[in-house]
């Protein structure tokens, strides 16, 4: 009989001590859901480093384009004779500022009616252009945010352009004008087929507080 009650208590025992390992063997378990929250860790970090990257590219390609804005004016000499108008006669440009580099080279700043490689669309002019204008005594105003438009080729050997930064350094904005004659059936201002050009030498980016790049036309009276 006691025998009996000694084996009874041996066997709850046992059960009771493997209640308690199996207790302990979830406690274990815990383990593996910690290290898979240092994968999930390591993963966050995977991707912190690949935004890192996407930022560091988006930097470089930031660092090859300068900021800033230069702002050009053209104006007739105090008392002059002349009159200038804006634009070529017989045709729809009314461009008078042209910027090229100090080195040599030109610069196309205009992109008006031309392809852009990007979609390689035909683009069509407008059937009605701008006269030309006549410079006032306000003169003209003009800024430059250092975008050229670099020419190239797209699909079939479509002529294109693409937009493009322009480097710091030296440049040269030429203002032209075209001396203004009398025509009364011309509509708009009626100028000389001939341009007056002045060149005046300028620094892009333009240093802080600077004054705007000026031409002046003409001679003073």
């Amino acid at each position: 009989m006691l025998a009996a009650v000694r084996m009874a208590i041996l066997r709850w025992l046992g059960v009771t001590s493997l209640a308690g390992c199996m207790g302990c063997t979830g406690s274990v378990a815990n383990a593996p859901d910690g290290s898979a929250g240092a994968g999930d860790g390591s993963t966050e970090g995977d991707a912190a480093t690949s935004s890192d990257a996407k930022t560091g590219d988006a930097g470089s390609a930031d660092a090859a384009c300068v900021t800033g804005s230069a702002t050009f004016v053209l104006q007739a000499a105090p008392g002059s004779a002349v009159g200038y108008c804006l634009g070529a006669p017989g045709t729809c440009s009314t461009e008078w500022l042209a910027i090229r580099p100090a080195d040599g080279g030109t610069l196309s700043i205009d992109a008006t009616c031309q392809t852009q490689c990007g979609d390689c669309q035909p683009v069509a002019c407008p059937a009605l252009c701008a006269l030309p204008s006549s410079l006032g005594d306000g003169g003209a105003r003009s800024t430059w945010d250092g975008t050229y438009y670099a020419t190239g080729t797209c699909g079939a050997g479509t002529a294109c352009v693409s937009p493009t930064c322009a480097p710091a350094g030296n440049y040269v904005a030429t203002f032209c004008g075209y001396a203004e004659v009398p025509d009364a059936a011309s509509f708009g201002c009626s100028g000389s087929s001939t341009p007056t050009c002045v060149e005046t030498p300028f620094a892009w980016p333009p240093p802080a507080g600077s004054s705007p790049v000026q031409g002046v036309l003409g001679t003073p009276m």
